[in-house]
């Protein structure tokens, strides 16, 4: 009897999980199991919670074949999770749309402090294509089962692909959604692509180190497949997050406008100043008229001041675009000076 271990798709780096991605993935893994999934089951209907189940083999399992001779060879699936509450999610999945129940264990590996959950299920090869995961002869599906593509069960797919290989940023640092897959899982990607079309969505895709990552960029469509998904509460976290990151944003942008503005009005103000010096070095500015020579008092009294500052200043008061002339025809005879 020999043994050969497959990819189903499945991830085999671990994912660096954030805090708000672990916390929408407890919520997700709290969620009522989707159902009824008995009579459709019987009936051969997929259903949500095999949908579910079958994101989760596709990002986070693998698949153990043996046999002997011309017999029909048997498969066991094996589904590793990092955190044990995804375990126990998968257990009851493979209860809720197979009937079947998962041995769950814990691997240590050397090096590392605590250990992957890994949930077993000996003869899975039945289960397996009544989910869609193997056809009618074994071989495995490259795909994603069309009717896991539709609107309706788009979501409980989604749900267990982001249990199984999902990440999201925190919404106070940045707006980024991913599935990580490996590198020969081209036609997961493009079911993945679909599922969130379904959805009105727009994934991308990009490689990274070797793997095929599915993202998705802005606060809108990341909030959108986190309701799609069940994540009612993290959904509002994450849009007071991001409403707040909004404001703050928008308020930094005024701030800097305006100080770059002070900024640039103070430096015009002081290279006017500069121009004035020789009317006032040769004489000229006790010459000038009344309102060209109020205008020049002014700036070389207020180099900082705005050109309205500067209005306001006279006697009787001026618009800015009238100082604006004034300054420009001072600046002219400041040059003539020269």
């Amino acid at each position: 009897m020999t043994a050969v271990q497959r990819p189903a798709g499945a991830q085999r780096a671990r994912l660096p999980v954030a805090t708000f991605a672990l916390a929408v993935k407890e919520e997700l893994c709290g969620l009522p199991l989707p159902g009824p999934a008995g009579a459709a089951r019987r009936h051969g209907r997929p259903t949500a919670a095999g949908a579910e189940l079958h994101g989760l083999i596709r990002a986070a399992g693998s698949l153990l074949v043996a046999g002997a001779g011309g017999a029909a060879p048997s498969v066991a699936c094996e589904i590793r999770c990092e955190r044990a509450v995804v375990a126990r999610r998968t257990h009851r999945l493979f209860r809720a749309a197979a009937g079947l129940r998962p041995i769950l264990a814990v691997r240590r590996a050397p090096g590392r402090a605590g250990g992957r959950f890994v949930c077993r299920v000996p003869q899975a090869r039945p289960a397996l294509q009544a989910l869609g995961v193997l056809d009618r002869g074994g071989r495995r599906r490259p795909g994603l089962p069309a009717p896991l593509l539709s609107p309706r069960l788009a979501p409980a797919l989604l749900r267990g692909l982001f249990l199984g290989a999902g990440s999201v940023d925190d919404p106070a640092r940045d707006h980024h959604l991913e599935f990580q897959l490996d590198e020969g899982a081209t036609e997961v990607v493009a079911g993945i692509l679909t599922a969130l079309g379904a959805l009105g969505l727009q994934g991308h895709l990009r490689r990274r180190r070797g793997r095929l990552v599915v993202y998705l960029k802005g606060g809108e469509a990341i909030a959108a497949l986190l309701a799609a998904m069940g994540a009612g509460g993290a959904l509002m976290q994450y849009e007071e997050q991001r409403i707040r990151g909004e404001v703050r944003g928008r308020v930094n942008r005024l701030v800097n406008a305006d100080t770059a503005n002070l900024s640039k009005a103070a430096t015009a103000g002081l290279r006017q100043q500069q121009d004035l010096l020789p009317l006032r070095a040769s004489g000229l500015l006790d010459r000038l008229a009344p309102d060209l020579q109020a205008v020049a008092r002014a700036r070389l009294g207020h180099p900082e001041a705005s050109l309205r500052e500067l209005g306001e200043m006279c006697d009787p008061p001026l618009s800015k675009s009238a100082v604006q002339r004034r300054v420009a025809a001072l600046r002219r005879l400041a040059r003539a000076a020269r």
